[in-house]
């Protein structure tokens, strides 16, 4: 029966009060049947002598007496009292009192409630005299013995699921006082074997037990079974209900072809790969080189962003739900393209007999296997030649042979190398010597300036050969063997110095090309404007500037000056300063030309109003004498002006003090401060002409 686990904690908090030598050792009060006459209190002396019992009693929790009178318990004895009354079933105890009502023992609260017919069983010390109540087999005035045997309530694991690279965590629950010994029987090291657990001979607390079964003992795919024995000090023995546990299958990879198929352990043949899951597995994940996680779909691959080679890390794991299992990984080693010639010379029609033929291999991807340099073979004409070969990296080289004496006409070079992985690469060229002399007409293009990017290219040679040219050392192959060149080639705006080429002739032309003509945008100042010669501009778009240009003047006076320090570039401003002083009082017309290498063009022409004097300020009032607070302000111009206006140099912070605009005369009266005071008149006309005039007075 399972014991309550308020039952051992009452023992525990007791235990230190009981220290009689006469202990109230067994309790029957629900027998089966009637209770008149068959509930009884088993009382024990553990000491080594008799103990006078006399006038002692036994008090249930409604506080009836079950016992009193004289009575003797030997040593090692018990001595039976049967009750006169009926007693509670329920949340009972019993308390025993000497003849002083001193207390000798009592019990825990107990339960006795649902007996069955033939119930036989009662509340025991387990062992006599002990801490530990136990609901058991009644032993009436004899030994109580311990016959029960440990309750095993839990057994649990940890992780689910389990994998083989996991330590297992094999759990358990036992109700038992009196532990000697706990053992666990299972399977993972092939057959049933049984494993310690737990060993103790004294009372024991612990109620949880673990054992931890080691990664090194699981195997994936292996069926594990399971269970706790546990046994306690007087033999009784509990046996946990059988467990069991599958360690799920490690996630593997199915690669086809099935092994390396090349050299060194790379695949020449681009793999295939599956993965092969457990069945509880719900989905699984990949990746090449710390990449970005895929979902297993379907078989895939290998193609690392498109180069189809090199060495690579694959990591890969299976999600079950609750956990997800380790991430396993394999290393990939793939080359599946020999090696490649990336620069082969001479090609086409050489003009000597004496060639350096050469070559640059490359194993192109930077973790393919790399160069077998001993494995080359180079063929000249069909004849195995002895070339130079120079090692620039682990995947590319240069080989070079030279010879001499080449007779005119075809020839053929063969070089063939292998790779680390077994990938035979290489190629094939031929060139043509031909010994004859070149002679270069060039028709088209001329030097000179063009106004065009279609240039015309006509050219013509005496025997076939390979038409280049370089444009600022840019070089750009016409055809690689004719004797005819009549094509149009779009050049860039710009400077531009060609080297016409076939075999060992050279012709040269420089060219200057600006297919844009100039742009005027706008000119200031605008017409029927006031001017006096300064800030006349013209804003303008031009990539190639050759010169600016102004034109003034009216009638058959007309003046034609250059302006210097303009700028090439777009929306650029340029201005001059000119004296139009023989101008002045007239109207002049004025307009820019613009001008490339090339091209020029004119703005519209604007007309101009000359002003080159200056107005002159007439004060009437005030004069240099003392004037009352409001000073009376008479003042003329001798032209109609864009503003007057004064500054008061006595001020704290002197400042421009409008009076008027367009204004040519000005009588009011304005506020002044007592003091002495310093003042400038000021007039602009509409040519921007200036005109001064000071006046100094006291106000009193």
């Amino acid at each position: 029966m399972k014991k309550p686990l308020m039952f051992i904690l009452v023992i525990s908090m007791f235990s230190s009060l009981v220290s009689a030598k006469v202990f109230i050792n067994e309790v029957e009060f629900n027998p089966a049947g009637s209770d008149t006459g068959n509930e009884w209190v088993e009382l024990y002396n553990d000491g080594l002598s008799a103990v006078n019992i006399s006038d002692w009693e036994i008090i249930d929790n409604s506080g009836n007496t079950l016992i009193g009178g004289g009575s003797i318990i030997n040593a090692t004895r018990f001595f039976v009292i049967n009750s006169s009354h009926t007693i509670t079933n329920t949340n009972q105890n019993f308390t025993l009192l000497n003849d002083t009502n001193g207390i000798v023992d009592f019990t825990i609260r107990f339960n006795d409630s649902s007996p069955t017919a033939g119930d036989n069983k009662a509340w025991a010390r387990v062992p006599d005299g002990s801490n530990v109540w136990q609901f058991q087999n009644e032993t009436k005035a004899a030994n109580n013995l311990d016959l029960v045997s440990p309750n095993i309530t839990s057994q649990k694991r940890h992780p689910n699921p389990v994998f083989e690279d996991d330590n297992v965590y094999l759990n358990a629950t036992i109700d038992e006082n009196y532990l000697k010994e706990v053992r666990i029987n299972g399977t993972w090291e092939g057959n049933w074997n049984i494993f310690t657990v737990f060993s103790a001979t004294n009372n024991v607390t612990e109620r949880n037990f673990t054992y931890v079964v080691s990664e090194d003992d699981l195997e994936s795919g292996e069926f594990i079974e399971w269970y706790y024995i546990a046994e306690d000090n007087s033999g009784n023995i509990g046996i946990g209900e059988k467990q069991n546990f599958t360690i799920r299958l490690a996630t593997l990879v199915n690669i086809t072809p099935s092994s390396p198929d090349g050299l060194n352990g790379y695949y020449v043949t681009i793999p295939i790969f599956t993965f092969l899951l457990d069945a509880q597995a719900i989905s699984t994940y990949y990746r090449f080189d710390s990449l970005q996680w895929n979902l297993f779909v379907g078989p895939f691959l290998f193609d690392i962003n498109g180069t189809l080679g090199g060495i690579e890390r694959m990591d890969f794991f299976s999600n079950f739900g609750s956990r997800n299992e380790s991430i396993y990984n394999i290393t990939i080693k793939v080359d599946v393209f020999g090696p490649e010639l990336i620069s082969i010379n001479p090609t086409g029609i050489i003009r000597s007999g004496n060639v350096n033929i050469n070559a640059l291999i490359d194993d192109k991807y930077q973790s393919n296997s790399g160069l077998n340099l001993g494995s080359l073979v180079m063929k000249v004409d069909n004849i195995v030649v002895n070339p130079n070969l120079t090692s620039l990296d682990s995947l590319k080289a240069r080989v070079n042979y030279s010879t001499s004496g080449l007779a005119e006409g075809n020839h053929s070079t063969n070089i063939s190398i292998y790779d680390n992985a077994g990938n035979l690469g290489g190629g094939n060229w031929n060139f043509f010597v031909n010994l004859t002399t070149h002679i270069l007409t060039v028709n088209s293009p001329a030097s000179g300036n063009y106004g065009s990017n279609r240039v015309r290219f006509d050219i013509n040679a005496n025997i076939p050969g390979k038409i280049t040219f370089k444009d600022n050392d840019n070089e750009q192959v016409l055809c690689n063997t004719c004797v005819t060149i009549n094509k149009t080639l779009s050049l860039r705006d710009g400077y531009h110095n060609l080297t016409i080429n076939v075999g060992n002739e050279e012709v040269n032309r420089s060219i200057f090309i600006d297919s844009k003509e100039p742009k005027i945008i706008k000119i200031m100042p605008k017409s029927k404007t006031y001017v006096n010669g300064t800030e006349l501009s013209v804003k303008y778009t031009e990539d190639f500037l050759d010169n600016i240009n102004i034109l003034y003047g009216n009638g058959s006076l007309m003046f034609s000056t250059n302006l210097s320090n303009c700028e090439s570039g777009r929306n650029v401003v340029c201005a001059i300063d000119i004296d139009l002083s023989n101008f002045n009082g007239q109207a002049i017309n004025f307009s820019f030309n613009v001008s490339d290498s090339i091209r020029s063009i004119n703005s519209k022409i604007n007309t101009l109003f000359v002003d080159t004097t200056k107005p002159l300020i007439i004060i009437n009032f005030p004069n240099n004498i003392s004037q009352t607070r409001r000073v009376n302000f008479d003042l003329s111009v001798s032209e109609v002006v864009r503003g007057l206006s004064y500054i008061d140099f006595s001020d704290i912070r002197p400042s421009e003090k409008r009076l008027c605009r367009n204004c040519q005369y000005y009588n009011k009266t304005r506020s002044f401060n007592n003091g002495n005071h310093s003042l400038k008149f000021i007039v602009e006309d509409k040519a921007g002409n200036m005109g001064e005039a000071n006046v100094n007075f006291t106000v009193m």
